[in-house]
């Protein structure tokens, strides 16, 4: 599906609108979601994690969709929020916070991906990225990216900066990822190649 960019732009401004910068309360989170995508065209494997804080367990689901929407630079969460809003509807309960491989508010439009599920989902969410979307000298990245260790993270919607950091700082990593994201991020990889040697 070839998408519109100009109307692309106008709805991401509209969801950038929506999107609040707000603390979170820190105290009660129990359930951290991760979602990510794999995709090989026209496939793409959505996947969830869920970390309960409590317990320490991980669960984890995958969708398999078509991509609908070609690639295009900064308009990225068009592609990934529809196989994302797949598997999302999975899950019993939506979690507390919302960990995104992508960005938030640290985008020319201030409406990355992790921007764009928050305000769709009406979730706290938190964009997780290992680069920056544009130079760093960019009033979006200054204004809103940090740096911990070798990521990037943003708000999306319904957290703060601060909250970004002491998120995923309280975290632990895998494979470069704050858990679940780094579940999510190998889950979808691995359900991408279990299509792929199905329709071989």
């Amino acid at each position: 599906m070839k998408l519109i960019v100009q109307n692309a732009i106008r709805a991401q401004i509209g969801l950038a609108s929506k999107a609040r910068l707000t603390p979170l309360r820190l105290e009660g989170l129990r359930k951290v979601g991760g979602v990510d995508v794999a995709y090989s065209d026209p496939i793409a494997a959505a996947a969830y994690s869920e970390l309960d804080l409590v317990t320490g367990q991980t669960n984890s689901l995958t969708r398999i969709t078509r991509v609908l929407v070609d690639y295009i630079p900064g308009l990225l969460s068009f592609r990934e929020a529809g196989p994302i809003l797949c598997v999302m509807r999975e899950p019993p309960a939506l979690p507390d916070v919302l960990l995104v491989n992508g960005h938030g508010m640290a985008h020319p439009r201030l409406c990355g991906l992790a921007t764009h599920l928050g305000v769709v989902l009406d979730l706290p969410t938190v964009g997780v990225a290992k680069s920056l979307l544009g130079p760093l000298t960019s009033t979006y990245n200054r204004l809103f990216a940090r740096k911990i260790g070798n990521l990037y993270v943003t708000p999306g919607n319904r957290v703060s900066i601060q909250d970004c950091e002491d998120i995923v700082n309280r975290l632990p990593l895998r494979h470069g990822y704050p858990e679940p994201l780094g579940s999510a991020h190998d889950e979808s990889r691995r359900a991408l190649k279990a299509e792929l040697r199905k329709e071989s």
